[in-house]
């Protein structure tokens, strides 16, 4: 009951803060949560051998995340010689290719196996034909899917599977706060001179200007809907964060050896120093690891979503049954 009320707070906390410092709330917890979540989760997966019951499929993921990482890295910091890479299809693809593999490693059955995978590239070929590929694969599953879709998948499972009623609370207090941080015009948002500069410098230029319509450049505090997408991310990241490090039962904290904590502490210290010595560079050097613990966390994604729709099902049935002894 505890952690469900923490919970809460946590929710309203992201909330309040991402309303006022939108820009500033979301480059601190990309820069300083971010990599210490990537690393605990990484090792937290590790130990559940990544939800494939086979602990060398970390080595498919970490091959498409290098993959990945190359490309960019050649195309933002070389791209006058490596125009000619097609980052529009390459990235679709890879991670496409990294999500099937989830899928069908949660798959039994080699019939199943076979319709997953022809109605999975039927899909795929009918997005790409349509340009919808990249901005679906490369720019929406990797951010907001990612941080946002998925937490609320996983508060609503736990709501729906304990009927506990905070948990309840939690996962409506979640919904109710990003409507009202996305669609409700809250005009008190603060920003700090070279904020937008930085944000603008990283590859989430595309996904705001995407989300809100409006072209992400001169003074944001004059573009109500690029406001309210960065306050809505701002929330969705800096919760995501909170949320998973209020899992102590989850990441098991105690249970982790001390030289292996301190490595991933070291590791943690040497990443955020990487992003104050330039936030860009920093950007870049983490690449890897940001990708990775995404492709790494599609197996889990998988199972949670199958298993709230069954739940959800196996709720309505026992709502109906109630209703007819009734």
């Amino acid at each position: 009951m505890f952690a469900d009320k923490l919970n809460i707070v946590l929710i309203l906390l992201a909330a309040l803060v991402a309303c006022i410092f939108p820009i500033e709330t979301f480059l601190f917890s990309y820069a300083v949560l971010g990599p210490l979540h990537y690393i605990t989760e990484l090792n937290w997966l590790d130990e559940k051998k990544y939800f494939t019951n086979n602990k060398k499929s970390i080595w498919f993921f970490i091959s498409i995340a290098a993959f990945l990482t190359s490309i960019t890295l050649l195309v933002e910091y070389s791209s006058e010689y490596w125009l000619f890479i097609r980052t529009d299809f390459l990235f679709p693809i890879f991670i496409f290719g990294a999500l099937l593999f989830s899928i069908i490693s949660g798959t039994k059955s080699s019939s199943k196996r076979v319709n997953i995978f022809l109605i999975a590239a039927l899909l795929f070929a009918i997005a790409h034909h349509f340009n919808w590929s990249y901005i679906l694969l490369a720019v929406l599953l990797p951010t907001i899917i990612h941080v946002y879709f998925f937490t609320g998948n996983f508060l609503l499972l736990g709501a729906i599977k304990s009927r506990d009623i905070w948990n309840a609370i939690s996962f409506s207090t979640f919904l109710i706060v990003s409507i009202t941080v996305l669609l409700v015009p809250i005009n008190f948002s603060f920003s700090q001179n070279g904020s937008e500069q930085l944000l603008s410098s990283i590859h989430f230029k595309y996904l705001i200007e995407w989300l809100s319509g409006e072209s992400f450049q001169g003074d944001v505090s004059q573009h109500q809907q690029t406001i309210q997408v960065l306050r809505f991310l701002a929330f969705a990241y800096s919760y995501h964060y909170l949320n998973w490090f209020s899992k102590t039962k989850v990441i098991g904290w105690l249970k982790v050896s001390k030289p292996k904590l301190a490595l991933a502490f070291s590791v943690w210290a040497l990443s955020v120093s990487c992003y104050y010595y330039d936030y860009k560079t920093g950007f870049f050097l983490l690449f890897f690891l940001s990708i990775l613990h995404v492709l790494a966390e599609f197996p889990l994604n998988y199972i949670t979503l199958k298993n709230t729709i069954v739940a959800l099902r196996n709720f309505k049935v026992q709502n109906d049954d109630t209703e007819q002894t009734r």
